[in-house]
């Protein structure tokens, strides 16, 4: 299992997280919020009859996060933007925008009961689900890589 560093990688440990097929392990501080015992939403992530049976159990949870595109150099690549997660599981989350995620890297700040974290997240893919002549709405998903430090 890939583990999550405590500082920020260099390019090539980048890639080669990037290039890994196997699953990653929660950020630290996912962790302990959920080990906490608090009622957060990681700690209701092993307990909801809502999540479903599979490696990292996704849970429906609509949280609101700011995502910030970052280029090949982890440089903030383009303006943040607001986004709201439809489900949340140890190995990374699904976000619903109506911006398209044409980037690959990008830090997703999340807050939720007086906690708050920042990890750095790869884009597994995203599609269009929605749209009529008023909006359109991607869903996004995002692989976590490694926490980042505030």
């Amino acid at each position: 299992m890939a583990a999550f560093a405590t500082a920020t990688p260099d390019l090539d440990e980048i890639g080669a997280i990037m290039n890994t097929r196997e699953a990653a392990e929660p950020p630290h501080w996912m962790q302990s919020v959920a080990l906490s015992g608090s009622s957060s939403v990681f700690n209701f992530l092993d307990e909801s009859p809502q999540a479903e049976q599979r490696r990292f159990r996704r849970v429906p949870r609509s949280v609101g996060i700011v995502v910030q595109p970052l280029d090949e150099a982890l440089h903030e690549s383009d303006k943040a933007f607001f986004a709201i997660t439809r489900d949340i599981s140890h190995g990374g989350l699904a976000y619903l925008s109506p911006r398209y995620a044409d980037f690959d890297i990008a830090v997703v700040h999340m807050e939720d009961e007086g906690w708050s974290g920042e990890v750095v997240c790869r884009v597994c893919n995203s599609a269009l689900v929605h749209t009529n002549e008023l909006e359109q709405v991607y869903l996004t998903n995002l692989e976590y890589l490694y926490e980042r430090f505030m």
